[in-house]
């Protein structure tokens, strides 16, 4: 039995509004900001964590998923939709709509997420939570066999490609030795 990765948690962000308080005091009136959060939950959990997004960025150290989380945000900031840190469950057409609805109720938001999820995910997913947990171990791992094939097919192919080339120029410079 091997131990699954930790996965990264889910991000989301939202605006929070509250009282500027000296702006209110000068103004007379209520003066609201507007402020980035940060909404942090583990794969599978139900609770989750709500921080200023501006802090947490500024705590987080480099490399891995925390690249990818300041990303996401900068995404966010201008409009756009989040990306997933990894498949997304939703354009997994294997499992049915309901299996993915059911997932992202649970917290799962990716194959990655749903090949490690916890005993207490799967119990909170019900009857069959176990089956598409080991669906997508056998899912992840056929991707990972696919990708090592092709990376050696493609090397393949450019090691065919090299000696046609060499023979390509040579013969242009035997043809047209003032280029």
């Amino acid at each position: 039995m091997s131990i699954m990765p930790v996965r990264p948690p889910h991000l989301s962000f939202e605006w929070v509004e509250s009282e500027d308080r000296n702006a209110s005091i000068e103004a007379g009136y209520y003066v609201s900001i507007r402020t980035p959060y940060v909404v942090i939950t583990q794969p599978g959990a139900q609770d989750n964590v709500k921080l200023p997004a501006s802090e947490w960025l500024k705590n987080l150290p480099p490399g891995g998923w925390q690249d990818t989380a300041k990303t996401a945000y900068g995404a966010w900031m201008d409009g756009n939709e989040m990306p997933e840190y990894g498949t997304p469950i939703m354009t997994y057409l294997p499992f049915s709509p309901n299996q993915r609805d059911r997932l992202i109720a649970v917290g799962i938001r990716t194959l990655e997420d749903c090949a490690a999820m916890s005993e207490q995910a799967i119990s909170r997913f019900g009857t069959g939570g176990r089956e598409l947990s080991e669906r997508a171990k056998t899912a992840l791992s056929s991707a990972n066999v696919l990708a090592a094939t092709v990376d050696s097919l493609r090397a393949e192919i450019e090691s065919l490609k090299a000696p046609k080339e060499k023979k390509s120029k040579e013969k242009i410079e035997q043809e047209a030795p003032w280029i």
